[in-house]
């Protein structure tokens, strides 16, 4: 079926968002931030309301990532969105222990690659099974380093023979001018590009607006589509919605 519909529409390249696209992130950082929360709370305070401390310290920490998410802004990085959570929630009591709660457990944060989800290496297998599909890509806002080595991850778990990745840097997110560089690099019209992406305003709408005519949203959570209509999109654009990788195969 997938097959079917790409030739139908003239795709020939398909590019992906890593995070919570093909790897399982958000799992991967929230057991980071839930291990210093806890920490921190465990050295600062005393009594019977500790638990309830630490989950103040998540609940601030996932508005403010949901934020970040649902208005496209660059992710931060972790050590620093740990330090901006503990600082705004309890700001008369920071010293160089907190640093010391942030560097032990946040230091190697970015050396290793969130895990695969299953149905992701399933579903990149298919792919290189397609002889119409030319290039397989992957589009990520993480700084280089980082992407480098999930892409590696992904490699030696997966079929692929090869894996081209386009980073942005620290201070940018994917917008419709990072996405135009890209199918240039590429050298693949975006009209004959398919976008994969959990975030719709930088995967899915960006891309969009950069010329690209279908789109995948991967909607983990459910979202409403309506909820976004401050970002209306092209005429020509057609995004399909699903809830997990494996879910494209039925399109």
């Amino acid at each position: 079926m997938l097959e079917k519909l790409l030739i139908e529409k003239n795709i020939s390249s398909i590019g992906f968002d890593l995070d919570n696209t093909l790897l399982d992130t958000d799992p991967y950082y929230i057991r980071v931030k839930d291990a210093v929360f806890k920490e921190f709370v465990d050295t600062y305070f005393d009594g019977n309301d500790k638990e309830t401390i630490v989950e103040k310290l998540a609940d601030a920490a996932d508005f403010r990532y949901k934020h970040e998410h649902r208005h496209g802004l660059k992710p931060t990085l972790i050590f620093d969105e740990c330090y901006s959570t503990i600082s705004d929630t309890f700001p008369n009591i920071l010293d160089d222990r907190v640093d010391a709660i942030l560097e032990k457990h946040t230091k190697d944060f970015y050396k290793k690659s969130p895990d695969l989800y299953p149905e992701a290496i399933e579903f990149l297998n298919i792919l290189t099974e397609m002889d119409n599909v030319k290039h397989i890509f992957g589009a990520t806002d993480a700084q280089e380093e980082w992407s480098r080595i999930k892409v590696e991850y992904i490699l030696k778990s997966t079929n692929l023979s090869k894996f081209p990745y386009f980073s942005t840097d620290l201070k940018v997110r994917k917008n419709p001018t990072w996405w135009l560089s890209v199918f240039s690099n590429l050298h693949v019209k975006p009209e004959n590009i398919l976008i994969v992406g959990d975030n719709y305003y930088t995967d899915v709408y960006s891309s969009l607006l950069a010329g690209v005519k279908h789109a995948v949203w991967v909607n983990r959570y459910g979202k409403s589509i309506d909820e976004f209509g401050e970002y209306p999109l092209p005429e020509h654009a057609e995004v399909m919605v699903v809830r997990s990788i494996d879910e494209i195969l039925k399109l």
